[in-house]
């Protein structure tokens, strides 16, 4: 069970990351339309993404439980 917890919350993790990932690269790519627009900056709040992901509660309760029973 422990490895199975600890498996989910790398990969909600991870998928996270590649989403932002994604965003990021889509997010300054220019089109057409755009080119003539120079210095554009984009900013992702990953941390704002995290922490509106559904299941961040969930993971974090199963995250804190392993920790305790590591120290345990």
């Amino acid at each position: 069970m422990k490895a199975y917890i600890q498996k989910s919350t790398i990969s909600m993790l991870i998928k996270i990351f590649l989403i932002c990932s994604c965003l990021l690269i889509f997010a300054t790519g220019q089109t057409k339309a755009e080119s003539d627009l120079s210095g554009k900056i984009v900013y992702v709040d990953l941390w704002a993404i995290f922490n509106a992901h559904p299941d961040k509660a969930v993971a974090e309760i199963e995250l804190n439980q392993l920790a305790q029973s590591m120290q345990a």
